[in-house]
């Protein structure tokens, strides 16, 4: 058992403050609408085209960002197409709230009908905040990877959990609580990736500056979502560029 493992177990000594500091920051939290649409787009005008499906909560909904073309999926693609190498056809597959088993049961099926190239997951914030057992947290994410998998998608791809214990909207002891419980979960997501050949691992640098967040104080920014988008654009082209006999994308 790691540091940050056992740390966690030890904090939960802490439950009966942080429940109610829960509920209050529930309460208090503004409330932010999902962005509107188009939630599908190109960007780029190259001539090989890539399909890219943005799967995943509400930074995939677009809550923060206003737009979807602000939002995370719009921007990754974005970026992806500033490389110059595709033309890049984008979808947003998300929703406010959505767990990793929320997207395996809603998003799997319409993003396989999409027909996308690329997958790239984006969860594991409602999955810190609902305490989801961490077994059932790794069996689902392998589920959903398998099944994108086994539909003859190329690459999928999932990012590292954004940085919980920066989000000021959640108090203090609540936001070290939650931090180290998403820190716990993106170790899972390493290892998970560092397992399975069917599941990438995607990292990025991410400074912590107030204009990042949204006014909630809890979600990405457009320009939050900017950094993030190019993080991810950039993961995302190390593995197309070469692109291993095993994970030949069909775009061309």
């Amino acid at each position: 058992m790691s540091r940050l493992e056992l740390l966690w177990l030890t904090s939960f000594s802490t439950l009966p403050l942080l429940l109610p500091q829960a509920v209050y920051a529930r309460l208090r939290t503004l409330r932010l609408p999902e962005a509107g649409p188009p939630w599908q787009g190109v960007c780029g005008d190259a001539n090989r085209r890539l399909r890219l499906a943005v799967v995943g909560d509400s930074t995939v909904a677009g809550v923060g960002a206003g737009d979807q073309r602000l939002a995370l999926a719009g921007q990754t693609a974005a970026a992806l197409a500033g490389f110059g190498d595709h033309r890049v056809q984008w979808h947003a597959f998300g929703r406010n709230g959505a767990t990793v088993a929320d997207i395996q049961r809603e998003f799997v099926e319409p993003a396989v009908v999409f027909g996308p190239d690329i997958v790239l997951l984006s969860v594991g914030v409602n999955d810190t905040t609902a305490l989801t057992p961490r077994q059932r947290w790794r069996e689902r994410l392998v589920a959903v990877a398998d099944a994108f998998h086994a539909a003859g998608i190329g690459i999928v791809a999932v990012s590292r959990l954004p940085p919980m214990h920066l989000f000021s909207a959640l108090p203090q002891p609540l936001r070290a609580f939650l931090g180290m419980r998403a820190r716990i979960l993106d170790h899972d997501l390493q290892r998970l990736a560092a397992r399975h050949r069917c599941l990438e691992y995607l990292d990025y640098r991410f400074e912590p500056r107030p204009e990042y967040l949204a006014e909630d104080g809890y979600h990405p920014s457009a320009a939050g979502c900017a950094v993030w988008g190019q993080g991810l654009a950039a993961g995302i082209r190390e593995r197309l560029n070469p692109v291993s006999p095993d994970r030949v994308v069909r775009a061309n």
